[in-house]
């Protein structure tokens, strides 16, 4: 294994859902994964990865024959349908439920994701956020605190763990292989 390595999606069409959503996309997306053997079975999580974006990024990568973990916090019929989608085809989805903003539920979330695919994963990509409207009058801590914590605290948190559980801790997350 050479390493945690930010991971570039191929570059899409514009006429494809993935790539009109990600040319767009604002929000501070992180994909991290490492090398295989040959052979390997490829395994994901795509936290929001039940509609939009992340929906498509699940589609995506189920499509290239990877099985994956869908998170979703609150869309779980979305998440659901998509997973039905996955498994008609040659790929394993599995939906898990998770809120963002319980630290408890994310450094279980990993834990969950391998179990349920059956080994460990091997990328994640960090899609889920929040996105709640508010004013300089109107912001408060507890606004505050909740973008924090789903936007910044869970990815790195996720992202420590998908560390920890990887079959070789000689990882950089930096994206140089050592």
């Amino acid at each position: 294994i050479a390493g945690v390595v930010p991971l570039r999606l191929p570059q899409m069409e514009h006429g494809t859902d993935l790539g009109r959503g990600l040319d767009r996309c604002l929000c501070p997306l992180s994909v991290y994964g490492y090398r295989l053997k040959a052979g390997a079975r490829m395994k994901a999580l795509v936290t929001g990865g039940s509609k939009r974006i992340g929906g498509a990024i699940s589609l995506y990568l189920a499509q290239r024959g990877y099985d994956v973990a869908v998170h979703f916090n609150s869309s779980a019929q979305e998440a659901d349908e998509l997973v039905a989608q996955i498994n008609a085809g040659a790929t394993r989805g599995v939906a898990l439920q998770a809120d963002l903003l319980d630290h408890d539920q994310v450094d279980g979330l990993i834990d969950r994701a391998s179990a349920a695919l059956g080994g460990p994963l091997t990328v994640l990509i960090n899609n889920a956020s929040i996105f709640e409207s508010d004013t300089i009058e109107t912001a408060d801590r507890a606004s505050w605190d909740r973008h924090i914590d789903s936007n910044l605290w869970a990815p790195f948190r996720l992202t420590q763990h998908f560390v920890e559980q990887a079959p070789d801790p000689d990882i950089d997350v930096n994206g140089e292989p050592r």
